[in-house]
């Protein structure tokens, strides 16, 4: 393989990442709810950290 075949396979696959982030985008509920769950642990690591230090 030469250098533009390499270039031409990291573009392929950069290109199907983001198409597959894009499309997660276009689906709300599914990027809501991974906010909200991802909150959710946030706040029960934060509060967790804070009985530790009792």
């Amino acid at each position: 393989m030469n250098e533009t075949d390499y270039n031409a396979r990291l573009y392929e696959k950069m290109k199907a990442e983001q198409d597959k982030y894009r499309d997660w985008l276009l689906h709300p509920y599914e990027l809501m709810t991974t906010i909200y769950t991802s909150g959710i642990a946030a706040i029960l690591y934060a509060s967790l950290l804070k009985n530790a230090n009792l």
